[in-house]
C-alpha cells in the first residue's frame, strides 16, 4: 500500500523507484490520478524543451540540462514554485525536489546566478557552523559545496567546550558556485526557469487556515506557472537600493559583476513589482539594511609586512558533510580537494580611525532612502539601476551581511520615508565601531576569495564611505599602504516581511501556500538564509503533497507521548503525520533549525538577525558534531534524506552507541592508567578507586584516542604476565571487551568516538538538562484550540488578548516566547489547554 500509514514515507517510495519522471510521479497515492493526467501535456514539453536545450554550460564549466526558458504564455503546474537561487532558493527547491514534488526554481540566468557568494567568501563559524551541520544532516547542499570548494578550513573556539566550537572554511566563490550549480543540475523533479517572477497569483479562500491562497506566478514575460505553493527567497531584492558614499541611490539588489549586470537588472525590475504586491497583501513589512567592505587586489597587498599575522588552516581539517568525516582514524580524515591557503590578519590604526571620524557621514548610516524619489508614489516597482563596481549576487542571493550595518523596524502605514533605527548590536560598519567605540584598533581579516584570483576580501572594513575616503583609509592600515581598490564598499537597503507574519514552518498567516525564506524574513546571513530554505523547501512540498494533512501536527495526547530524544529512533513510527515529524524537526531542543524559525516566528527581528548559541538553551546537547545523530532520523521520516544517507547515520548512530558502551567498561586504577597505560593526563581519584574512561573524559583536556591506547597497552600487559591457560577474571575480561570494541569504532569512523567522548564531557550537565526539558514538555506541549476567543476567558490582560489574537499560539510552548506575554497569562492558559483537552479527551483541538 502506498498511504500515510506506510512506515517509509511515500515520497521516498518515488525517489528510489529508479524509473523516469512520469513512472515516479505516477506511483503517487495521495494526489488522484486526475491530476497526473492533466499534467502529462506539459511534462512531455519540459521533456522535449530539456532534449532540443541539450547540455548548457556555463562559465565555469558546470554542466546544467534542466534550464527552461518559457516563451509562451501558456499555464504549467508544478507542487512547488521557488523564487530566487540563492542560498536559501537553492536549499528549499533542492529540499522540495528530495520530497518527490515537482519544483520550479525561477532565477534570471541561472547559469550565471545560481550559487554566488554575494559578499563573505566563507561557509560556517559560531553558531552558523553547527546551521551548516544540520543542512548536511538533512541531506542539504551547503556542506558538500563547502567542503568542495573550501581552500582553508578552521574550527572556531577550539579551545573552548565542543558545545559552542563553530567550523569554519574559507571558500573559493568560482569552486562553490560551480558546485552548487552541478548538484541542483542532479536533482531529480526540478526544473530551473530561466526568468523573474513579476507576481503573485492569488485567489480568496473563505475557509481554511489563511485568508487566502496562492495559486501560482506570473513571469515577467507574461507566463503563468501553477502552483499550490510559492516559496519567496528574494533576498536583498525586494526594493533594494544600493549605496556609496554620496552618490545617489541606484535600484539594485547588490552591484553587479559583469556576468550577472543583465540578470541582475531583470530580477531588480521583477522584484519591486513584488514588494508591491506583498504590501498590497497586508503583510507588515519594513527595512533593513547591511553592508559590504571594498574589494582589493591581492598583488599590492604587501604580505612580507611583519606586522601581518599568518593564519593558516586547522592541521586536520574539520568537514562539514558527515559523510567526509567519518572516516577511520584519529587525525587527517578529510583531505581537502582545492589547495589549502592561508589568511592574513592586520589591525586599523590611529590614522585610520581619524580619516573615518573625520569624513562626512554616508548617508546610508542617516536614514533610509526617499521612496517616492527613488521607486515613485506608487511604491511600486522601478527601473533598474545601471551595472556598479561590485561583485555579489543572483536574484533571491543572500546577503552574507557579516559586516553589515541595520536599519530595521516594521512600517504598517507607508509612508515617503522611514527614519534610521539603531545600530545593531552585531556586525557594525567600520563608522559605526569608530563612533561607538573611539581610540580602538580594530582587526581586519585578509581572505583570498579564491585560488585562481587575485580578489582580497577585508573582513571587517564593512562601509559606504565616499570611494576616495575608503581608499585613503585603507592605506593607513599596515600592509595596505600601496593597495589597490578594485571594487568599493556599498551599503544596501531592501525590504523585509516581519517574520511573525508566518507559521513555524514559514508559511504565511494571510496566505495559505506562500512561505518565505531568507533575508526576506529579517535574517543576515548565507547559513541562517539554507536552514531556513530546508525548513520552506520541506513544508512547501508537505503542503502540496498532503494538503492540509501537511498542516496539521500531533495532536495533545500523541504530543504528549512523545519523548524529547524521538530524533534518535532509527525511524518514526508508521502512523506519524509529515507535519509531526516537521514539528519535531523544529522543535527547540532538538536543532539551532529549530531555535531560528522559532525566534523569528514569536519574537520577530527589528535588526538583521544572527545566529549564536547563546540563543540555543540546550546547546550541551545539541551540538554540531552530533547534528546527524539528532535529524538524520526525522529526515528519513520527512522524506528528505535519501536510504543511503540514512544508512550511514544510522551507523555512525550505532558506534556512537557502542563507543558510549565501551567508555563506561574501561576502568581500572589511576595508577595503571598513568604507569601502565602511560597516559599522562590521568585525573587524580580519591582514596584510590577505580577510575573509568567516562570519568576522565569528564575532564578536560583528556583526548578519547589516548584513553583507547592506554587500555591497549593495560591489555598487553595483562596478557605478558598472565600464566599459561589461566582464565582472565570477569573485570580483566570486560575491561579486554571494551577496548576490543572501542578499536573497531575508531577502524570504523573515528569521528564516532569523539562524538562519545563529548557525550561523557557533558554527561552531568546533560542529565540534568534532560530532566529540565522533560518538566518543560509536559507543559509546553499542551494544545491550545485553533479558534478560541481570548476574550472570554478570565484573568487576562487586554495587552494579552491583543498579542493571543494577533499571533494564534499553537502551544503552551510558543505562547511563553511571545513578547509581551505575562507568566500569569500563561498559567491560566496552560490550566484553560488542560481542561479543554480532558473534556476534548486528547483529540486534536
Amino acid at each position: 500500500r502506498v498511504g500515510r500509514r506506510l512506515r517509509v514515507p511515500v515520497t521516498m517510495w518515488r525517489r528510489q523507484l529508479g524509473a523516469g519522471f512520469e513512472v515516479a510521479r505516477a506511483s503517487r497515492g495521495s494526489r488522484g490520478t486526475g491530476l497526473e493526467n492533466s499534467r502529462r501535456e506539459w511534462r512531455a514539453l519540459v521533456l522535449c524543451r530539456w532534449s532540443a536545450v541539450g547540455t548548457s554550460t556555463s562559465p565555469q564549466g558546470t554542466s546544467f540540462r534542466n534550464v527552461v526558458s518559457w516563451t509562451t504564455p501558456t499555464d504549467r503546474d508544478f507542487d512547488v514554485i521557488v523564487i530566487g537561487g540563492g542560498h536559501a532558493g537553492t536549499e528549499a527547491a533542492s529540499a522540495a525536489a528530495r520530497l518527490g514534488a515537482s519544483v520550479a526554481l525561477v532565477t534570471p540566468s541561472p547559469l550565471k546566478t545560481i550559487g554566488e557568494m554575494s559578499c563573505n567568501p566563507s561557509i560556517g563559524g559560531l553558531a552558523k557552523g553547527a546551521l551548516v551541520k544540520e543542512i548536511d544532516a538533512l541531506d542539504g547542499l551547503m556542506g558538500i559545496a563547502g567542503d568542495a570548494a573550501g581552500i582553508q578550513f578552521r574550527v572556531l573556539n577550539s579551545t573552548k567546550g565542543p558545545a559552542v566550537r563553530g567550523p569554519r572554511a574559507q571558500m573559493d566563490r568560482t569552486l562553490y558556485k560551480k558546485t552548487i550549480q552541478s548538484l541542483l543540475s542532479d536533482a531529480r523533479g526540478l526544473v530551473v526557469v530561466d526568468a523573474a517572477v513579476r507576481d503573485l497569483t492569488l485567489t480568496s479562500e473563505s475557509e481554511g487556515y489563511g485568508r487566502g491562497k496562492v495559486s501560482g506566478v506570473t513571469l515577467d514575460n507574461g507566463t503563468t506557472l501553477k502552483a499550490p505553493t510559492v516559496v519567496v527567497c528574494t533576498g536583498t531584492f525586494l526594493r533594494g537600493v544600493i549605496r556609496v558614499g554620496t552618490r545617489p541611490p541606484r535600484v539594485a539588489g547588490r552591484v553587479p559583476t559583469s556576468l550577472t549586470e543583465k540578470p541582475d537588472r531583470t530580477a531588480t525590475n521583477a522584484a519591486h513589482s513584488l514588494s508591491k504586491r506583498l504590501y498590497d497583501s497586508g503583510f507588515t513589512m519594513g527595512r533593513m539594511k547591511t553592508g559590504t567592505p571594498p574589494r582589493l587586489c591581492g598583488t599590492s597587498i604587501d604580505w612580507s609586512d611583519e606586522r601581518l599575522t599568518k593564519q593558516p588552516g586547522d592541521a586536520s581539517p574539520t568537514p562539514f558533510a558527515f559523510a567526509n568525516g567519518s572516516k577511520p582514524g584519529k587525525d587527517n580524515r578529510f583531505k581537502p580537494i582545492a589547495p589549502q591557503i592561508p589568511c592574513y590578519a592586520t589591525r586599523t590604526t590611529t590614522e585610520t580611525e581619524l580619516i573615518v571620524a573625520s569624513a562626512p557621514r554616508s548617508p546610508h548610516e542617516i536614514a533610509a532612502v526617499e521612496f517616492d524619489e527613488i521607486f515613485g508614489s506608487d511604491a511600486g516597482g522601478g527601473e533598474g539601476g545601471d551595472g556598479g563596481t561590485d561583485g555579489g549576487k543572483a536574484d533571491g542571493s543572500e546577503d552574507k551581511g557579516g559586516d553589515g550595518d541595520t536599519n530595521g523596524g516594521y512600517d504598517k502605514n507607508r509612508t515617503s520615508s522611514v527614519p534610521s533605527a539603531p545600530s545593531p548590536r552585531y556586525c557594525p560598519s567600520l563608522e559605526t565601531k569608530v563612533r561607538r567605540f573611539p581610540g580602538r584598533s580594530h582587526l581586519v581579516w585578509l581572505e583570498p576569495e579564491g585560488i585562481d584570483t587575485d580578489v582580497v576580501y577585508p573582513n571587517g572594513l564593512s562601509c559606504s564611505l565616499e570611494p576616495e575616503t575608503q581608499e585613503a583609509m585603507l592605506r593607513t592600515i599596515p600592509g595596505l599602504e600601496n593597495v589597490k581598490v578594485l571594487k568599493p564598499g556599498y551599503g544596501v537597503e531592501y525590504d523585509f516581511v516581519d517574520p511573525r507574519e508566518l507559521r513555524v514552518t514559514l508559511e504565511t498567516k494571510k496566505i495559505n501556500g506562500l512561505f518565505f525564506a531568507g533575508q526576506i524574513n529579517g535574517t543576515t546571513g548565507y547559513e541562517e538564509a539554507a536552514a531556513q530554505g530546508v525548513v520552506a523547501g520541506a513544508a512547501a512540498a508537505g503542503v502540496a503533497i498532503h494538503g492540509d494533512e501537511g498542516r496539521r501536527f500531533l495532536d495533545a495526547a500523541d504530543s504528549a507521548s512523545k519523548n524529547s530524544d524521538a530524533s534518535k529512533t532509527s525511524e518514526l513510527e508508521g502512523e506519524s503525520t509529515f507535519a509531526s515529524s516537521l514539528r519535531a524537526l523544529l522543535r527547540r531542543d532538538n536543532s539551532y533549525i529549530g531555535v531560528l524559525v522559532d525566534d523569528l516566528t514569536r519574537r520577530g527581528a527589528s535588526e538583521p538577525y544572527r545566529m549564536f548559541s547563546s540563543r540555543v538553551e540546550r546547546r550541551l546537547s545539541v551540538r554540531p558534531e552530533n547534528a546527524d545523530v539528532r535529524l538524520s532520523a526525522i529526515g528519513v521520516s520527512l522524506g528528505l534524506v535519501s536510504f543511503e544517507r540514512a544508512a550511514v547515520a544510522k551507523t555512525r548512530v550505532q558506534l556512537v552507541d557502542r563507543a558510549l558502551i565501551g567508555l563506561d567498561l574501561l576502568k581500572r586504577t589511576p595508577h595503571e592508567w598513568r604507569v601502565v597505560g602511560l597516559l599522562k593526563s590521568t585525573p587524580v581519584a580519591r582514596h584510590g578507586r577505580h577510575l573509568s574512561a567516562v570519568d576522565m573524559l569528564a575532564v578536560s583536556n583528556v583526548c578519547p584516542f589516548d584513553v583507547v591506547t592506554a587500555a591497549t597497552r593495560i591489555v598487553s600487559a595483562r596478557k605478558e604476565n598472565e600464566e599459561p591457560h589461566e582464565i582472565p577474571s570477569p573485570h580483566d575480561a570486560s575491561f579486554q571487551r571494551a577496548a576490543e570494541i572501542l578499536r573497531h569504532v575508531i577502524e570504523q569512523d573515528g569521528s564516532a568516538l569523539e562524538s562519545a567522548s563529548t557525550d561523557c564531557f557533558y554527561r552531568p550537565y546533560l542529565d540534568r538538562q534532560a530532566r529540565d526539558v522533560a518538566e518543560m514538555n509536559s507543559e509546553e506541549s499542551a494544545f491550545l484550540p485553533r479558534n478560541v476567543d481570548y476574550t472570554k476567558i478570565g484573568g487576562l490582560r487586554n495587552e494579552d488578548v491583543e498579542t493571543l489574537t494577533k499571533h494564534k499560539p499553537e502551544t503552551i510552548g510558543e505562547l511563553g516566547r511571545l513578547q509581551g506575554v505575562t507568566p500569569a497569562a500563561r498559567l491560566v492558559l496552560l490550566q484553560y489547554a488542560k481542561r479543554v483537552g480532558q473534556r476534548s479527551g486528547g483529540e486534536e483541538l
